[in-house]
């Protein structure tokens, strides 16, 4: 089973990264896309926990996407040494275009399966994510500050 899920994970990243390279968004940056998309206004910090990188990082992908014009950082309009991200029109558009290729993905990983058979599945992965989820629980990695549950269930 482990070998199965991994090389269908690696396979679904190695086509979404032949998908998304093509709009010049970085793979680390689709999910915090969907993130904005969701709930903009953000803050690096909440950013940063909800999509599971270090600080550090989230500040090198927020700047570089600021330079390509997908997401804008407004200075927050009490802490002053907070900025939220918003999305831009363009990046609205690149929000676009990734889930179009999202659901190109879908239609070529579920190609030939019955909609019962999707359905299934579906409802299996579920509850792998909540079972991972109970799972992970309180556990703390060093430097990275694991998501509330709320983060992963706006994806449902």
């Amino acid at each position: 089973m482990q070998d199965v899920m991994g090389k269908v994970v690696k396979l679904y990243f190695t086509r979404s990264f032949s998908l998304n390279e093509k709009l010049n968004v970085h793979p680390g940056q689709v999910a915090l896309l969907q993130m904005l998309e969701k709930n903009e206004g953000q803050s690096q910090k909440e950013l940063a926990k909800c999509i599971m990188v270090k600080p550090s990082t989230i500040t090198v992908m927020l700047n570089r996407m600021v330079e390509r014009g997908f997401i804008k950082k407004v200075q927050h309009e009490i802490d002053h040494r907070k900025y939220c991200i918003y999305l831009t029109e363009e990046g609205k558009d690149i929000v676009k275009k990734v889930k179009e290729n999202v659901q190109i993905i879908e239609e070529e990983m579920f190609k030939n399966f019955s909609k019962e058979e999707k359905e299934q599945m579906y409802s299996l992965f579920k509850r792998m994510k909540q079972n991972l989820l109970e799972a992970v629980g309180d556990f703390k990695m060093p430097q990275l500050e694991l998501p509330n549950v709320e983060c992963f269930n706006k994806n449902k």
